[in-house]
């Protein structure tokens, strides 16, 4: 999953469920209240009824009439009026009901757990209970002295505000629908805007890995992907500086392998040729010494010229050995190492003996004149 994929769902998840907590304690709140008011209102109407069967209990004692008849009576005409309401009321004697109207008759509440009503003159208490798949709110009221034995039941249908708590939650969940896909298409534009930079940074560091090393990113802002985006082209410029580096050293090591490679071609001639010369000229004893010679001074050469070699290689932390030189010695060892060999081809060494002292390293020294000697007498003709 990509990083904003993440990032996207990390921010939209604790969202919904924050949104979710919030509709379920604000649902809750507000049932509550509007069960609170129903009961009041509810209690309020029951507390009428049970008034009403106080007075005709106690008109009917006054006239010496009151007996179960005259009761069922009373409650059969008042049960009436109230069920055109959609209210169904219940006769209580010794708590046990005597009449009923309607189908509402086995409720199964336990009054000892139910709710006392508040702001109602006579004793009450309430309960909401489901029968039939239907919710009801049911409140108990207990009728005065000298008829404190009786209670009125009075059992109110919740259908109203059941429907408004369905509603209430239907339109919950179309706002919380309404809400998050508006929440989550800012949310898409805003952490795509915000991860651009990171893309760009993404696609410049496989650039680099391609081998753009010069690759950079435009830097807006200071926040910390424009902190990123400058330590990136920190990295960018420092790993082109080092791939110059590595560059020009490939250069150097390239050209110092070129330059051994001619500098050991002039000893290794001389050494060959009069390695030849041994063998197919005949030679006297003295010349064969003197030929000898010139093999182990061109050998000795050759390992210092190897060491001067090496040593230039290291020129950025070595220091080249330099020493005064007279002149005369380097064209004398030019003479002894090139005349004999060249003499063979026809070609005639003339130097032009100075005097004087060099300063500076004798193997570098004669390495540049003998290839400047050997140089000339490929472009020489014979007898030249």
């Amino acid at each position: 999953m990509k990083f904003w994929k993440k990032t996207f769902l990390a921010v939209l998840i604790p969202f919904i469920i924050g949104i979710n907590v919030a509709i379920f304690l604000i649902t809750h709140i507000n049932y509550s209240t509007m069960l609170a008011n129903e009961v009041h209102t509810t209690a309020l109407s029951a507390y009428y009824v049970a008034e009403s069967f106080y007075t005709e209990f106690a008109t009917l004692e006054g006239w010496n009439v009151l007996s179960q008849d005259n009761k069922r009576h009373v409650f059969s005409e008042l049960a009436t009026l109230y069920k055109r309401n959609g209210v169904f009321l219940q006769y209580w004697e010794n708590d046990e009901p005597v009449y009923t109207i309607g189908g509402l008759k086995e409720l199964n509440i336990d009054w000892e757990k139910a709710n006392d009503t508040t702001g109602i003159l006579m004793n009450g208490k309430y309960a909401a209970t489901r029968y039939n798949e239907a919710d009801y709110l049911v409140i108990r009221m207990q009728l005065d002295y000298p008829f404190d034995n009786s209670d009125v039941i009075y059992i109110y249908p919740m259908e109203e505000m059941t429907q408004a708590r369905k509603n209430m939650l239907w339109t919950a969940v179309i706002a919380e629908g309404l809400v998050i896909l508006v929440v989550g298409v800012i949310l898409y534009v805003i952490i795509r805007r915000m991860m651009r930079p990171l893309q760009s940074l993404s696609v410049a560091a496989k650039d680099i890995a391609e081998g753009e090393y010069g690759k950079k990113l435009d830097v807006h802002g200071k926040d910390e992907v424009a902190l990123l985006a400058r330590n990136f082209n920190e990295m960018s410029d420092s790993l082109e500086e080092k791939i110059e580096e590595l560059k020009e050293s490939d250069l150097e090591k390239q050209q110092f392998i070129d330059n051994l490679g001619h500098e050991l071609r002039t000893p290794l001639t001389t050494i060959s040729g009069y390695a030849e010369y041994l063998q197919m000229a005949p030679a006297d004893e003295e010349e064969r010494l003197s030929a000898l010679g010139y093999i182990t001074s061109e050998t000795r050469r050759l390992s210092k010229l190897s060491d001067s070699l090496l040593k230039l290689a290291m020129l950025r932390v070595d220091e080249i050995e330099r020493k005064e030189i007279p002149f005369s010695k380097l064209t004398d060892k030019l003479s002894d190492g090139f005349a004999g060999n060249l003499a063979k081809r026809g070609i005639t060494l003339c130097i032009d003996k100075r005097e004087g002292v060099l300063y500076g390293n004798e193997e570098l020294l004669y390495s540049l004149l003998s290839n400047l000697v050997e140089n000339a007498a490929r472009a020489c003709e014979e007898k030249g």
